[in-house]
């Protein structure tokens, strides 16, 4: 089975390195620094990715900022999208999280909790292949 591509994406190089090194090997890994950046990869370039990891607090363009990028580009990834939150929520971002059932994962977290979320993503998407293969046979 071929590895799963990542595409990490948060405002702060020490994170996005600290990330890599645990999902690399694991995983095929492209990191972005900041939403900005990352919505020029999809802009750019034709490559899939099973998960997003996305810091949702960042300047200029943040979490929200690019989810809503992606469903308009891309949304079919909209649902693979795992956002990293610290601190306490906003109003408006407990609305966010509140209407759109979006995947979180509060910092700090474990490399466990991290490798966990990104299975859930990953399985979702390979259980909904595994039942279009049934359909199919």
């Amino acid at each position: 089975m071929a590895k799963k591509r990542i595409l990490v994406i948060d405002d702060e190089i020490n994170i996005l390195n600290s990330l890599r090194r645990i999902l690399d090997g694991k995983y095929i890994v492209d990191t972005a620094l900041g939403a900005e950046k990352a919505s020029k990869l999809f802009v750019n370039s034709n490559t899939c990715f099973d998960v997003i990891l996305c810091d949702f607090m960042m300047p200029n363009m943040n979490g929200e900022d690019f989810y809503h990028f992606i469903s308009k580009t891309s949304p079919q990834l909209k649902n693979k999208i795992i956002f990293m939150t610290g601190g306490k929520y906003t109003d408006d971002m407990q609305k966010f999280f509140d209407d759109t059932s979006m995947m979180t994962l509060p910092k700090p977290f474990s490399t466990e909790e991290l490798l966990l979320t990104i299975e859930k993503v990953t399985s979702l998407d390979d259980d909904k292949r595994s039942q279009h293969e049934q359909i199919k046979d």
